[in-house]
C-alpha cells in the first residue's frame, strides 16, 4: 500500500504534545548515556545538566530510524514499536527528567527575577509565539521541500535508507532528517518543523547557560536575546519556523562547548564523553560541523599542556575526545561508502570512484559553494575575482577579530571559545564561502562573546539597558509585522484548510495536485525548475548541475541515455525560453541544464498542463539514434 504522510488537522493542539514527548524521551536517553559514561549531575547546575541530557539524547535518538532503515523495516509500525520499547526501557529516566524540569521551574518561580530580565522575556515572548504559529503551518521552505522532508518521505515509501539518486544530499550525514523521519512516519510534517523550532528554543537555553557560566545571568540573557532577534541578517528566529537542520547544529555545538568547559575545569571522564558526543552529533547533523571534534581535541591538548600536565596525558585526552566525536559520524560515512563508493561524498571523488559523480563534478560543486552560494542579494553579478577577494578579506577580518578577542577577553574560558569560533569560522568559509546560514554555529559563538563584552560595557552606562530593550522591541515588532498574520494563525489552529493555505502560499501546489491525480503511480519526472518536490507523490529527479551528476548534462547523448535508463517520461521546466537564474562557475552542465530538457521536449514532448509559468510535459518520443548522437543543444524558443 502506498505510504502517505499523515497530517494534523489542528497543528497547534496536536503537534506540541507529540514533540514534547519525543524530546522528553530523547532527554531521558541522554541522561542514561551520560550516567553510563560517568558524568555526574551534581557537578553541573540543573539547567546545564538538562541541556546536556537533551543534546546527547537528541543526537543519539537518530539511531532509531537509522537502524530501522538499515534493516529494511522503516515503517510507521516499526517506528511506533521502537519508540514504545525505548519509552519502556527509559521510563525511570523520563520520570527523572520530568521531575527535574518541574523542580527547576518551581525554584525559578520562587525567585524574584530582575526587572530587565522580565522585560526581555516579555518582549521575546511575542515574536517567539508568532514563530510557533508559523512553524505549525504546512511546510513551504525551499530546502525543506527540496530534501530535508522529501528524503524521509522517499525512505518511508521505500521502507529503507536506500540510495536516492534524485536527492544527492542524502549521501551525506542526515541526523536531523532521522528525527523528521519519526514525525513523518507517525505524526505529521508540521511536527517536523516544530522539531527545528524546539532546537531553536533549546539553543537559547544553552546560550543562557553558557553566558551565565562565563559572566553571569545578564550575559546569558543578552546572548539568548541577541541570538534570536538582536542582530540584523544574523537573526535566528526566522530559522525557527522551517524544517531545516541549522539550529540543531547550533544546539549540539553549544552543548559541546558547555561540556568542554566542564572538562577543562575538572577533567572528569563523563564530560570528555559528553563533549565528544555532542561534537560528533553536530557533524552527524551536518558534515560541515565535523571539524568541531578536531578543534576541541586540539584545544584540549593546549589547555592540558598550558597547565603543565605530562604531554602523554594531554595527548591521550585529546585523542580520546577526537575518537568519541567520530562515533556518531561513522555510521553515515559507512552508509555513503556502501551506496556510493565514497565515504566522504562528494569530496575526494578522484581518490574514491564515486557513483553518479566525477572529479569534474566535485570541482564544480566545491567552487559553487565556496564562491557563489552565498545567499546574499546583489552578489550574483560579482565576478569571481571579487568573490575571491571578499572571501579572503572576510577570513582575514575573522582572524584579526579572533586575535583581538583572545587578547582582550579577560577570562580563559572566553578566550578559548573565541579561538574555537574563529578557527571554525575560517574553516567554514574555506569550505562553504560566505553563506551565513551555514556559518550559524560559529556566528552564534561570536554573538555570545559580543554579548558578554557588551553586557560589561553597558552596565557602566546609565540608561543603556533601556535603549537595548527598546531596540529589541523594535526588532520584535519588525518580525511580527512580516509574519503573515492572520493566515498563519488560521492555518496553525486549523481554521484555514491546509490545501487552501498551500495554494495561496505556493502556487506550484496545483502542479503537484495534477501530478498526484493524473500520472501513473510509477511515473518518474525530471524537475528542471526552482523549488522542491516534497508534495509530489511521484519520484522526481532534479537537474541542478552543481548538486547532481545522475542526469547527465555534459553531453546531449549522455543526457538522453540517462533519461531512458531511469525511465523518466515526464519533465517540468520553465515555460519561458531562458535558463534558470543560478550563478556559478563555468561548467558545461550549467549551460545545458534547461537547454537539453527543452530540446528533448521540443523533439517529442506533449504539454499536459502549465502552472505558475512552469510546464509539465510527457515525453512521447525519444530522439532517433542519429539525433541523439548530436552535440549540445542550441538555445531556442520555448516549446
Amino acid at each position: 500500500m502506498p505510504y502517505t504522510v499523515p497530517v494534523s488537522s489542528v497543528p497547534l493542539l496536536q503537534d506540541p504534545p507529540f514533540v514534547l514527548a519525543l524530546f522528553v524521551l530523547a532527554a531521558a536517553l541522554g541522561r542514561r548515556i551520560l550516567l553510563l559514561v560517568g558524568a555526574r549531575p551534581e557537578r553541573a547546575p540543573a539547567l546545564e545538566w538538562g541541556v546536556l541530557c537533551a543534546g546527547v539524547g537528541l543526537g543519539a535518538i537518530q539511531a532509531v530510524p537509522f537502524a530501522l532503515g538499515a534493516l529494511g523495516v522503516l515503517t510507521p509500525t516499526g517506528v511506533w514499536l521502537a519508540l514504545g520499547l525505548l519509552a519502556v526501557a527509559l521510563a525511570h529516566d523520563a520520570a527523572a527528567v520530568a521531575r527535574g524540569v518541574l523542580l527547576a521551574a518551581r525554584r525559578r518561580l520562587r525567585r524574584r527575577a530582575p526587572a530587565w530580565a522580565v522585560a526581555t522575556a516579555c518582549i521575546l515572548a511575542v515574536p517567539i509565539g508568532v514563530a510557533l504559529l508559523q512553524a505549525l503551518c504546512p511546510p513551504t521552505a525551499q530546502d525543506a521541500l527540496g530534501y530535508h522532508l522529501t528524503a524521509p518521505k522517499r525512505w518511508l515509501q521505500a521502507e529503507s535508507l536506500r540510495y536516492l539518486p534524485a536527492i544527492p544530499h542524502t549521501n551525506s550525514p542526515l541526523g536531523v532528517e532521522m528525527l523528521y523521519t519519526i514525525t513523518l512516519a507517525v505524526w505529521s510534517d508540521t511536527a517536523a518543523a516544530l522539531i527545528h523550532f524546539a532546537f531553536g528554543t533549546l539553543s537559547m537555553c544553552a546560550l543562557y547557560a553558557l553566558g551565565r557560566r562565563l559572566r553571569g545571568p545578564a550575559a546569558g540573557v543578552a546572548a539568548a536575546a541577541a541570538f534570536a532577534l538582536g542582530v540584523p541578517r544574523l537573526w535566528a528566529l526566522p530559522s525557527f519556523i522551517v524544517a531545516y537542520v541549522d539550529l540543531a547544529v547550533v544546539f549540539e555545538t553549544l552543548c559541546a562547548c558547555l561540556a568542554w568547559l566542564h572538562l577543562r575545569r575538572d577533567g572528569d571522564r563523563g564530560w570528555l564523553w559528553c563533549a565528544g558526543l555532542c561534537a560528533g552529533f553536530a557533524g552527524s547533523f551536518k558534515l560541515t560541523a565535523a571539524p568541531l571534534g578536531v578543534v576541541l581535541a586540539l584545544l584540549t591538548a593546549a589547555v592540558r599542556l598550558r597547565a603543565s600536565e605530562p604531554p602523554s596525558a594531554a595527548f591521550r585526552e585529546a585523542v580520546g575526545l577526537l575518537g568519541i566525536s567520530l562515533l556518531p559520524i561513522l555510521p553515515w560515512l559507512g552508509r555513503a561508502w556502501v551506496l556510493t563508493g565514497n565515504p566522504v561524498w562528494p569530496m575526494l571523488s578522484g581518490l574514491f570512484p564515486t557513483r553518479d559523480w566525477s572529479p569534474e563534478a566535485d570541482a564544480a560543486y566545491s567552487a559553487y559553494f565556496r564562491y557563489y552560494n552565498w545567499g546574499v542579494r546583489g552578489a550574483d553579478a560579482l565576478p569571481l575575482t571579487a568573490r575571491r577577494a571578499l572571501l579572503a578579506g572576510a577570513a582575514l577580518v575573522t582572524a584579526a577579530a579572533t586575535a583581538l578577542a583572545v587578547r582582550v577577553l579577560s577570562r580563559p574560558g572566553e578566550r578559548w571559545l573565541a579561538l574555537l569560533a574563529g578557527t571554525m569560522g575560517i574553516a567554514g568559509m574555506a569550505g562553504t564561502g560566505l553563506y551565513l546560514r551555514l556559518l550559524m554555529p560559529w556566528t552564534t559563538l561570536a554573538i555570545l562573546l559580543v554579548a558578554i563584552a557588551a553586557t560589561r560595557a553597558l552596565a557602566r552606562v546609565p540608561g543603556a539597558g533601556v535603549v537595548a530593550l527598546a531596540l529589541l522591541a523594535v526588532n520584535a515588532a519588525v518580525y511580527v509585522r512580516g509574519a503573515g498574520l492572520p493566515a498563519t494563525a488560521q492555518a496553525a489552529v486549523g481554521a484555514m484548510d491546509r490545501h487552501g493555505f498551500l495554494g495561496a502560499a505556493m502556487p506550484l501546489t496545483a502542479l503537484w495536485d495534477y501530478v498526484n491525480a493524473r500520472l501513473e503511480p510509477g511515473a518518474r519526472l525530471l524537475y528542471a525548475a526552482p523549488g522542491g518536490t516534497y508534495y509530489s507523490d511521484r519520484y522526481c529527479f532534479m537537474t541542478d548541475p552543481y548538486l547532481q551528476h545522475r542526469v547527465r548534462l555534459d553531453r546531449w547523448p549522455a543526457f538522453v541515455a540517462s533519461m531512458r535508463r531511469d525511465g523518466i517520461r515526464y519533465a517540468v521546466l520553465p515555460e519561458v525560453a531562458q535558463d534558470l537564474e543560478r550563478p556559478g562557475p563555468p561548467y558545461a552542465p550549467a549551460r545545458n541544464e534547461v537547454r537539453f530538457v527543452r530540446r528533448l521536449v521540443r523533439a517529442g514532448g506533449r504539454r499536459l498542463t502549465a502552472v505558475d509559468r512552469l510546464g509539465l510535459y510527457r515525453i512521447e518520443r525519444w530522439p532517433a539514434p542519429s539525433e541523439a548522437a548530436g552535440g549540445s543543444a542550441p538555445e531556442g524558443a520555448a516549446p
